[in-house]
């Protein structure tokens, strides 16, 4: 992916997540349509999470400038999966998008694994 591509993504991430924020203030304060009120419980809050960070940084991510919290991670381990779910489950988020490229794609084995640990929380 080239620089401009991810710089597009990561802003329409931020900007989505913003007005989700702003939404749910919105609605949860009162009514926002004659007759109809809004509860936190009623809206639903989703997240983009990618599968495809290699843990080769250098080689793969060269465009990315800044560092994540967990470092350079590789991003089909168990634990930094289970990381990212246990932050998920903290920030009230109620469903993913995850970015799969298909079967013969380094996204499979991800994908799999995320699942599995989403089967044994519920």
């Amino acid at each position: 992916m080239n620089r401009k591509l991810v710089s597009i993504t990561l802003l329409t991430f931020v900007i989505a997540t913003m007005f989700s924020i702003v939404r749910v203030a919105t609605l949860t304060e009162g009514p926002v349509i004659e007759n109809t009120t809004w509860e936190a419980k009623d809206i639903k809050v989703g997240a983009y999470y990618y599968l495809w960070y290699t843990g080769n940084w250098t080689r793969d991510h060269s465009n990315c400038v800044d560092t994540p919290v967990l470092g350079h991670y590789n991003s089909s381990e168990p634990s930094l999966i289970q990381k990212h779910l246990d932050w998920f489950e903290e920030l009230r988020i109620d469903f993913l998008i995850l970015s799969w490229w298909g079967i013969d794609s380094l996204t499979i084995k991800t994908s799999k694994l995320c699942f599995q640990k989403l089967k044994r929380i519920q």
